[in-house]
């Protein structure tokens, strides 16, 4: 996939003397980071055992999502009614979603915005970049990690 990528952003890489190359540092982080936190949910939805073996002291009820749900509700029963915290703070599954979502957000913004007249290749580099950088932090948490 990443070999395909570069492939195909090579011819632009060779013209690419004047890229900004600093302005790549931002979103790529952004994107890493992003990328992480999407690891890590996906870890913690379907590989749960595979958390809890890396980390046998952890709070269920703030990371297992089989758990954790129950967080929104007073004493944590359904028909006690919602707690009134806004579900993005509730447990680690749904502040991990808010995190990757708001990540990526900035870096789509951060790679739009700024000079003017740059040529197409620019934000497709940049974009590569990106993505490149967001399945790097996927992979290290997700395939690594866990």
């Amino acid at each position: 996939m990443i070999r395909t990528l570069i492939f195909l952003l090579l011819p632009i890489l060779c013209q690419a003397q004047r890229f900004d190359w600093k302005r790549a540092i931002a979103p790529a982080a952004m994107s890493f980071v992003a990328g992480g936190a999407w690891g890590l949910h996906e870890t913690l939805t379907h590989h749960w055992p595979a958390f809890e073996a890396r980390h046998p002291g952890a709070n269920e009820r703030w990371w297992n999502p089989a758990e954790s749900w129950k967080n929104k509700y007073k004493g944590g029963e359904p028909g006690n009614g919602r707690t009134g915290v806004p579900v993005v703070f509730t447990d680690a599954k749904h502040l991990l979603v808010s995190g990757h979502n708001t990540l990526l957000f900035g870096a789509g913004l951060t790679l739009t915005l700024g000079q003017r007249g740059k040529p197409w290749w620019h934000y497709a580099l940049a974009t590569g970049i990106s993505f490149a950088a967001y399945s790097s932090g996927n992979y290290l948490i997700y395939n690594l990690r866990y």
